[in-house]
């Protein structure tokens, strides 16, 4: 696995800071296959269901559409049910609403987004973009084999054969091992195949936990990149926190809120 960070680092992909003479709002994933971009926590809530005044999330998802030059009317908005359902979409569904753990597309242009509470987005391509990929990697999600589930519907979805080694992906951004911290974990820990990805100090590593998932369903390592950041702890140079994170506000009370992650072809 390679980290995706501010630093250029041979051919692998690195962030472009995004802004619009206010500061850094986004950032773009430059040198991946497909177009990526994710928003800060200084470009405000991109989720209807945290914000204070009506319209507010849609301005803020619209002005980071428009720093990537897509259209905000096309996206297909992905709302997860931390399970392993895969759906194709097309031009058709510009627009939409998909309810499952993932969207699969073939159509350029086609903007998929998701709002990640702590999470981890996963996006899967090959090296021509022949494919897009992007599913939500949460404890859940990952517990029933979502992997394992949408890699599989993705070989044989595709309109040519695409092998799991002909694969690209894009982990994160989400929650590092030490910030996640909730009352379910319980659960997991004990199960056999989470043991690996529990740290010494009893701390679940969700993000590893995907990567060693994706391995063994055949993706070479050095092809899958996770961005270096953390939604719970992650702060800007002044300090700030670069994410809102759901569980970094329940337990100190800030207000909670949804970054963005787009993916286009």
């Amino acid at each position: 696995m390679q980290l995706v960070n501010l630093e250029k680092n041979g051919s692998g992909p690195f962030l472009k800071p995004l802004g619009n003479g206010t500061g850094n709002q986004a950032f773009q994933v430059v040198g991946f296959p497909a177009q990526v971009a994710f928003s800060l926590m200084s470009m405000g809530n991109m989720s209807p269901k945290f914000e204070e005044n009506e319209g507010e999330a849609k301005r803020n998802r619209q002005s980071l559409f428009g720093l990537i030059g897509l259209n905000s009317q096309q996206q297909i908005w992905l709302l997860p049910e931390h399970k392993t359902k895969l759906l194709g979409v097309s031009q058709e569904q510009s627009g939409t609403t998909q309810r499952c753990e993932g969207v699969l597309t073939q159509s350029p242009s086609l903007p998929l987004t998701i709002l990640p509470a702590d999470a981890f987005p996963v996006i899967v391509t090959d090296s021509g973009g022949s494919f897009l990929l992007l599913f939500n990697g949460s404890i859940w999600s990952a517990d029933c084999g979502v992997v394992r589930s949408v890699i599989e519907q993705t070989q044989f979805a595709v309109v040519h054969s695409i092998e799991p080694k002909m694969m690209k992906v894009l982990v994160g951004p989400g929650i590092c091992p030490y910030c996640y911290v909730s009352k379910v974990h319980g659960q997991f820990r004990r199960k056999g195949s989470w043991k690996p990805c529990v740290t010494k100090d009893d701390h679940i590593d969700l993000g590893r936990f995907l990567v060693n998932d994706l391995i063994q369903e055949g993706i070479p390592e050095e092809q899958i990149y996770s961005v270096d950041f953390c939604t719970g702890h992650s702060r800007s140079e002044a300090g700030e926190s670069l994410f809102p994170s759901d569980l970094r506000s329940r337990r100190t009370g800030e207000k909670d809120g949804r970054f963005a992650i787009i993916a286009s072809l």
